[in-house]
């Protein structure tokens, strides 16, 4: 199952002390609280498949350990075009990740969260973006983890990123 929920508001977004409330509201309202419903509708039948997979659709910008480190690229992008309410929905998102696979330890599902990299899609029009085919490809890879893979981890195209 791929829960691949998203929605950035512009209207409204800023710096955590200027969001407009409503905004984060939405974007958590879709990008945490989709997944959940979708995820809580079916898990038993994820539950079902002797090797079930759960990948939840996040981004790097939803990662904290990035802006501990004042040299980051997140921190930079911060400066320039300062957002929250999509980013914070995403870092929520990937505590549901880590939270389910700790939940679920103990079956057979694998619980992970990805990041696609910047894709040129509806919500996303950047034209150094690549192919949407291109970001499925780290979704699938976590869909196909064999029984040894990891649980609870975050992916990005080249591989597991920090949290």
């Amino acid at each position: 199952m791929v829960n691949n929920a998203a929605v950035a508001r512009v209207e409204g977004e800023g710096p955590p002390s200027a969001v407009d409330l409503e905004t984060v509201r939405e974007d958590i309202e879709v990008n945490l609280f989709g997944p959940l419903r979708v995820t809580q509708a079916f898990l038993p039948l994820v539950k079902k498949s002797p090797e079930g997979r759960i990948v939840n659709v996040s981004t790097k910008m939803a990662s904290l350990s990035p802006l501990a480190d004042p040299e980051s690229i997140q921190r930079a992008a911060q400066k320039a075009f300062p957002i929250f309410a999509y980013p914070v929905s995403k870092t929520a998102l990937n505590s549901l990740t880590g939270w389910l696979a700790a939940e679920l330890a103990d079956t057979p599902i694998k619980v992970n969260s990805v990041c696609p990299g910047v894709n040129k899609t509806d919500m996303n029009s950047d034209p150094s973006g690549s192919h949407p085919s291109e970001g499925a490809k780290v979704a699938v890879r976590a869909a196909m983890l064999g029984a040894d893979g990891p649980t609870g981890s975050f992916f990005v195209i080249d591989g597991p990123a920090p949290w």
